[in-house]
């Protein structure tokens, strides 16, 4: 990277996503999921039956990406979308067994993309980095949510 680009904080925070996104994907593959569905799949690990709705706004895409990565999912066997209940408008997201099945091993490979970034930082320095971390995405999260008031 140049200066110019070494002194920008978004481009680097952008290009290291980008290349940690990357080798997510290179071992993801062998589980024929895709990088960009994994945010998915986490959420609803974490809990099931969440809206399409909810899922743009925990994961902060558009509806139609989410709309196109929920039918990849679903024609891969990864997710099925049930009507709600009480409202026959919308639709609740369930995980399948088969991605049930792929939580430990995805879980792990991501544990593995996870060491690969911090793996030359000492442990006084991972620690300070996920706080550091941690306040930058408080920082974000504050200004969308006064920008959606």
């Amino acid at each position: 990277m140049n200066k110019l680009k070494n002194e920008s904080l978004g481009y680097s925070l952008h290009y290291t996503n980008r290349m940690a996104m990357a080798i997510l994907q290179e071992k993801i593959k062998q589980y024929n999921v895709a990088v960009g569905q994994f945010p998915i799949l986490v959420h609803l690990w974490e809990k099931q039956g969440l809206t399409q709705k909810a899922l743009c706004d925990l994961i902060r895409v558009e509806q139609p990406t989410i709309a196109n990565t929920l039918k990849r999912m679903e024609r891969d066997g990864l997710v099925k979308r049930i009507p709600d209940k009480d409202d026959k408008r919308q639709w609740r997201i369930y995980l399948t067994d088969r991605a049930l099945d792929l939580k430990d091993s995805l879980q792990a490979e991501s544990r593995n993309v996870n060491k690969i970034i911090i793996g030359r930082l000492n442990k006084t320095e991972q620690k300070e980095f996920i706080r550091l971390i941690g306040i930058i995405t408080s920082n974000l999260e504050k200004e969308l949510s006064k920008e959606r008031q």
